[in-house]
């Protein structure tokens, strides 16, 4: 293989008017092999290009235009998927749980809820849930253990044991952009549930022992109030 830096300091220096023995002897002097430098030499004697010894650049490959569109077209869709899929579990807020009472429940109770809270509640000793699915300017829809659509000051009763009997009341006071404020309350009249708490009976006085109960759930009703006196040896 010819060098190429030897053919151009050879051209370089016939252009100066030196002698091709010259030459020839400096490069063998300079510790380049007399092989080398009489390949240079052969070669620009021949008047070749020093273009010949350069490689040719690698010819590019072009992909055919349909290859092009469908490769651009399967990026996009791979883009749109990763999106859809970070769109689908990772922007959506946190769910935030509300929790009613059945005491509140039969007493009646107003809640503020978004679409991103879920409601749980007991009623008659079973749990049941529902969440709002949308809220619109003056109604809101919702799914769980019951769903349905209820508009702005309506009220609806809806079955939540499947026996076509109501069972809890629902009435939308206020929609706030998307926050709606819910009135829940058992479905039928309210009945205080008495919760007596006593303390230790006393020490038998006179013949009798007493003792005190409060109930715990203020109902101002004494229909299970459990007895403060009874008789006793002493």
């Amino acid at each position: 293989m010819v060098n190429i830096n030897l053919v151009k300091h050879i051209k370089d220096n016939l252009n100066k008017g030196k002698s091709i023995d010259f030459i020839r002897r400096d490069l063998i002097s300079q510790h380049w092999s007399s092989q080398e430098v009489d390949e240079a030499i052969n070669f620009v004697q021949s008047n070749k290009k020093i273009s010949d010894l350069e490689p040719e650049p690698e010819e590019k490959k072009n992909f055919p235009r349909g290859a092009k569109i469908f490769i651009g077209v399967v990026f996009i869709l791979i883009l749109v998927g990763l999106l859809m899929f970070y769109l689908m579990n990772y922007s959506k807020p946190p769910i935030s749980y509300i929790t009613i009472s059945e005491f509140n429940i039969l007493e009646g109770v107003s809640i503020d809820v978004s679409p991103e809270s879920q409601v749980n509640f007991t009623l008659n000793n079973k749990d049941y849930n529902f969440k709002l699915e949308s809220v619109g300017e003056n109604h809101v829809s919702f799914s769980g253990d019951f769903s349905g659509e209820i508009f702005l000051g309506e009220k609806k009763s809806f079955d939540l044991d499947s026996d076509s009997l109501g069972d809890i009341e629902v009435r939308l006071d206020l929609v706030n952009s998307d926050i709606a404020t819910l009135y829940l309350k058992k479905y039928g009249n309210f009945v205080c549930p008495e919760n007596w708490n006593c303390t230790d009976w006393g020490p038998c006085l006179e013949g009798f022992q007493k003792r005190i109960c409060v109930d715990l759930n203020s109902c101002e009703t004494e229909l299970n109030k459990p007895e403060l006196e009874m008789t006793c040896n002493g």
